[in-house]
């Protein structure tokens, strides 16, 4: 949840409520402000003789909290936010070139029950700092199959996509249409699906998983209070019990609600979405760059695809060489 709380004109920090976060226009206000073009600067990393030699192409960052405690309701959180200027309390992780595609497993990976389990056991003081990150137990992208990733894609995209300050992640994730609507029962749900299989992907037996479960306190406070008892646990129990049955064969499991990922909307806001640019409005050099490279890449004729280019790059805002859009290109083409 990437809008979890906000600074408001003359308030200090509140959270969300449920209504500002079912519109998808509503976008937090922070404290402090940064010039857009000091965060561009430290997105890229120039050679000596100042040739490009590297930068960060995506409209979002993945962060995750670095201020935390092992007694907190959760002691891992990692989120997708977009592309803005962050401070040292939200460190930002860039994953390879390759992987960039891929970051929606990470970030599902981070916030699992089993994951935050075993970060408690690094966590000494009040910070997730990188040095313990980087020796806590993340799954390669190698353990999991393609009917695992496209389970995980799914969920994490309705989960996270719920304002249109997201887009650009969304479409990275191969979904061309609006935000999700927020609704609380349906993403607990989804967040028990995914527990029940990262339970599983870690090869934690059942007993196990309930002893786990058991460990967050706060979390079974909440649920005591709210529902009468431990729902959480139960909710993933219950599914990982249902995934054993199928041998963890994904293609044949049922959400109970129904199709997931796929365009459960709020209509109201379809008509309202955030106009695309059409081809005139495009940058004269980015213009320059698919006159250039649409002989060599025949797709870039579609316009959707032209405009997801264009609206999921920093450069609109910042022209440059037309041969400074090849990268871009190349990436969005999986080239």
């Amino acid at each position: 949840d990437h809008r979890f709380a906000s600074f408001v004109e003359n308030e200090d920090l509140r959270d969300l409520t449920i209504e500002e976060k079912f519109d998808p226009f509503m976008s937090v206000r922070p404290r402090y402000w940064v010039n857009e073009t000091e965060v561009e600067k430290r997105l890229e990393r120039l050679e000596k003789n100042g040739d490009l030699k590297w930068s960060w192409l995506n409209s979002w960052l993945l962060g995750f909290r670095d201020v935390t405690n092992s007694t907190n309701e959760r002691t891992a959180i990692f989120s997708i936010v977009p592309r803005t200027a962050v401070g040292n309390n939200c460190p930002v992780i860039f994953p390879d070139d390759s992987l960039v595609l891929l970051s929606y497993v990470l970030v599902s990976n981070g916030c699992s029950f089993i994951f935050d389990y075993t970060s408690r056991f690094g966590v000494g003081g009040r910070h997730l700092n990188f040095h313990i990150l980087k020796q806590l137990p993340v799954l390669p992208p190698s353990s999991y199959s393609p009917i695992q990733l496209e389970f995980i894609r799914a969920r994490v995209l309705e989960l996270t996509y719920t304002a249109w300050d997201l887009q650009g992640f969304a479409q990275d994730c191969g979904y061309y249409g609006p935000p999700f609507e927020w609704n609380e029962e349906r993403r607990f749900v989804l967040r028990a699906e995914l527990d029940a299989l990262y339970f599983h992907l870690y090869a934690i037996p059942r007993d196990d998983v309930d002893y786990i479960l058991e460990t967050f306190k706060v979390v079974l406070r909440k649920d005591e209070a709210k529902h009468g008892n431990y729902r959480t646990k139960l909710e993933i129990l219950n599914l990982y019990d249902q995934m054993e049955r199928l041998g963890l064969r994904l293609e044949e499991f049922r959400s109970r609600l129904g199709d997931v990922g796929v365009g459960r909307v709020v209509e109201a806001v379809v008509a309202d979405a955030p106009a695309l640019p059409k081809r005139s409005e495009f940058n004269p050099v980015f213009d320059q760059a698919l006159e250039l490279y649409t002989p060599e890449y025949p797709e870039l004729a579609d316009s959707a695809l032209q405009r997801s280019i264009f609206l999921n790059s920093s450069f609109h805002t910042d022209p440059r060489k037309p041969e400074d859009w090849l990268p871009i290109i190349k990436r969005k083409l999986r080239r």
